[in-house]
């Protein structure tokens, strides 16, 4: 079963695109990837579906609940019937062009001053930074944890996941600053390193069969029925 949520992120407010821009909260524990709780979870059988979720959406991101420049999450979260485990593709539109997605230090100082988008931006420019260098700590707190828009993007990029980060460049004198922060970025994203853990549930599915064929190996074997019969004649 597929079901798609989206998401808008401003600083540290999380609405959901899909239920009219209601706020949403966002829990994590350590332990595993970090969660949004109350998202509308869509089901999309048709593309009729997807196209109608796609389009309520973009109508209420177009109305703006959140700035103009907040970032986008859409997740398509497949399901397996009999609880047999999930699989998830996200797409992620971050509010890119700004010097601040640089992540380094002048960069998160001249931040403060701005609004929450630059914030944000500053902040994963600064944990994807620290993660590339080898810093899993600062002052005794995890850099994804500076924001709400960095914990969320955590496990696509350093967890267990397969991410493609792609970057758009302006090529007009306007477009400078923002051009040089989303190559900044980009320089420092393919340093990071992901990992695809298997599925409990696949992983189980394989030991059993792995198991099973074993066993079949080992069972004693009684010769084919033609063999039989020539060793009979003999």
């Amino acid at each position: 079963v597929l079901h798609a949520s989206a998401i808008e992120v401003e600083g540290e407010r999380v609405v959901d695109l899909l239920g009219g821009g209601t706020p949403l909260s966002v829990s994590a524990d350590g332990l595993g990837p970090p969660k949004v709780n109350g998202a509308v979870q869509a089901r999309i059988e048709t593309l009729d579906d997807a196209a109608y979720t796609l389009k309520a959406a973009m109508r209420t991101r177009q109305h703006g609940v959140l700035a103009p420049r907040a970032s986008t999450i859409v997740t398509l979260t497949l399901r397996r019937a009999g609880g047999g485990g999930e699989s998830t593709l996200t797409f992620v539109d971050l509010a890119g062009g700004d010097p601040m997605l640089g992540g380094s230090a002048a960069a998160v100082a001249r931040a403060k001053g701005k609004g929450g988008a630059a914030r944000s931006l500053a902040a994963l420019g600064a944990a994807v930074a620290a993660r590339a260098e080898g810093a899993t700590r600062r002052a005794g707190r995890e850099p994804w944890s500076e924001s709400t828009l960095s914990l969320l993007l955590r496990e696509s990029l350093c967890g267990d996941s397969c991410t493609a980060v792609l970057g758009a460049c302006g090529t007009s004198e306007a477009d400078l600053e923002g051009t040089l922060g989303t190559l900044l970025f980009l320089r420092k994203a393919q340093q990071l390193r992901t990992w695809v853990r298997p599925s409990p549930h696949f992983l189980a599915a394989l030991q059993a069969r792995l198991a099973q064929l074993q066993k079949d190996l080992a069972a004693p074997r009684s010769p084919p029925p033609a063999a039989a019969a020539a060793a009979a004649r003999h």
